[in-house]
């Protein structure tokens, strides 16, 4: 119970920081379908509990809006392919109305995803968890690497062998180990992988310093 409480809370952060509107946000929650349903449970329960859409400026407010229309727009269409092929809403499922704009989309907690759905395979960048069940590691490898992103992934896991067998094999710039994917720290090499979508080069401490010089060796004899 630890273990998935412990998940449940990095998915929050993972998938509803900033609305969603982070480059590391989690875009997919590949859950094990033996407790998939149980996590799912879990985390509608969080968002009903602890997030609480409304006005930036408003000291109860937990999630803002949207950005612009075109993320809310993808949201819609995001949402509606998943629910039109079978997923199921525990929370959110359509904008939210009574507000001063209608970029109001509420924390959205998809289960039974499709793998090959928008939500599961593009860059939603908003409020959305979709959880696509899995039969195990090696599924949720290929799953990892069937993306065309490659910038971060995270897993959950109580086995560190299993987290470490999942960091080696996925191609992804940056694993966390039962940590949110967005998590991460200045001094330290933040990118993509390369042949990703996610670019190339690193930030973070020294290392753009070394991407951007060319190095040069003279020998005097």
């Amino acid at each position: 119970d630890a273990d998935l409480d412990r998940a449940v809370e990095g998915a929050l952060q993972a998938c509803f920081l900033c609305a969603g509107q982070s480059c590391t946000a989690g875009e997919r929650l590949l859950v094990h379908h033996a407790v998939r349903d149980d996590f799912a449970e879990r985390l509608a329960r969080a968002v009903t509990d602890r997030i609480r859409l409304g006005d930036p400026l408003d000291d109860a407010t937990t999630m803002g809006p949207l950005n612009n229309a075109g993320v809310a727009a993808k949201m819609d269409e995001h949402v509606a392919d998943a629910l039109r092929r079978g997923a199921s809403a525990l929370t959110g499922g359509a904008r939210a109305t009574g507000f001063a704009t209608d970029l109001y989309w509420p924390a959205t907690v998809l289960t039974d995803v499709p793998a090959d759905a928008a939500a599961a395979t593009e860059e939603t960048f908003g409020p959305i968890a979709p959880i696509v069940a899995v039969s195990g590691l090696e599924e949720a490898i290929e799953l990892t690497n069937a993306s065309r992103y490659g910038l971060l992934a995270a897993v959950y896991t109580a086995d560190l062998s299993t987290g470490l067998a999942f960091a080696d094999a996925v191609r992804t710039g940056w694993v966390n180990i039962n940590e949110s994917t967005n998590y991460w720290e200045s001094h330290l090499p933040f990118g993509g992988r390369s042949g990703s979508d996610s670019g190339l080069g690193r930030v973070g401490g020294a290392h753009p310093m070394e991407a951007f010089t060319e190095l040069q060796t003279v020998i005097i004899g």
